[in-house]
């Protein structure tokens, strides 16, 4: 019984830790009118790279990578990912986003944030991530970086010779 009281709260507690972002930080008196909640979201996603991007950059995982159906297995760790294409699948498959990154194991709707691009070079995306003894999913925000790349470059070849520069918790969805 001392046991599963000092685990909730130690749950309790690393939840009151993560240095997330809130919708609230978001809000200002500037927010425009929203026609639907897909408008609202890109308003929000703007916000969030405008606040809390930094770039760094972040090495591509070391180890073996095994891709079964769904899953991505880096060494004892794995990745579920679904609703996604086999383009976006190569950011796994080449180690660019893995378990010690983003701290969850089913990633899905990953997608291309287009309206917030900075140069040819640099790519923003955002996704879900469902996480052990979380019920709702988290948005996460990533960009991928490639100094080679130009205008016309496809989304494979793009991802082909990237790194991750940028990868950071959004909030909770309710």
């Amino acid at each position: 019984m001392k046991k599963t009281i000092i685990y909730i709260l130690s749950l309790f507690f690393c939840f009151l830790s993560l240095n997330g972002f809130s919708q609230n930080q978001l809000n200002d008196t500037d927010t425009p009118e929203f026609k639907n909640q897909g408008e609202q979201e890109d308003y929000w996603a703007q916000k969030f790279f405008q606040k809390e991007y930094k770039e760094l950059k972040y090495k591509a995982f070391a180890g073996n990578i095994t891709h079964i159906d769904n899953v991505f297995i880096f060494g004892r760790d794995s990745i579920i990912v679904s609703d996604s294409d086999e383009k976006m699948n190569l950011i796994f498959s080449k180690g660019l986003l893995y378990p010690e990154i983003i701290f969850g194991y089913h990633v899905s709707d990953i997608e291309e944030l287009d309206f917030i691009k900075t140069s040819p070079k640099k790519r923003r995306f955002r996704f879900l991530l469902y996480t052990k003894g979380m019920h709702n999913p988290t948005v996460c925000f990533f960009e991928l970086s490639n100094p080679k790349a130009n205008g016309n470059m496809d989304m494979r070849d793009f991802i082909q010779n990237s790194t991750l520069t940028f990868f950071k918790r959004g909030w909770i969805m309710m």
